[in-house]
């Protein structure tokens, strides 16, 4: 599942179907726990593969580097990818797919809500020191 990127954060992984993440427990309270930190970013490789990842819900309106990916190194490559349905909320550094992007991002999209109770949000990435194409979103972003 999904959920096991976080635990071999410099490996390769490809999306094979699509994933719901409406469900218990990633629904639940502060929803999705964001994959890699500031202290340990995810450095692999995540191939969408052209799938959706829906629902995905955060509610951590006091924690920083918030999105489905918290923190990506600068040799993480995120590509393919497809957001949908997102409503993601986080404090600095917040994005539906990634909060804080220090890798390369490529056709990927997001859509949905995200707010940012301090600074950096954004639809796809919250704060971005890197090459994002072909990628982009469409939604409301508060923040």
């Amino acid at each position: 599942h999904l959920d096991n990127v976080r635990k071999c954060l410099d490996k390769h992984f490809i999306q094979t179907a699509d994933i719901d993440l409406g469900v218990a427990p990633y629904n639940a309270d502060e929803g999705w726990v964001p994959i890699g930190n500031n202290s340990s970013s995810f450095r692999g490789t995540f191939d969408g593969n052209g799938m959706t990842i829906s629902n995905l819900t955060i509610n951590r309106s006091t924690i920083d580097y918030v999105g489905l990916f918290g923190v990506t190194g600068g040799t993480a490559k995120i590509q393919n990818v497809g957001l949908e349905n997102n409503n993601v909320n986080g404090h600095q550094c917040t994005g539906a797919l990634v909060g804080k992007n220090l890798g390369k991002i490529s056709d990927s999209y997001a859509t949905g809500a995200v707010t940012g109770t301090d600074t950096y949000a954004g639809g796809l990435v919250g704060y971005n020191r890197s090459a994002i194409s072909g990628s982009y979103t469409t939604g409301i972003v508060n923040g």
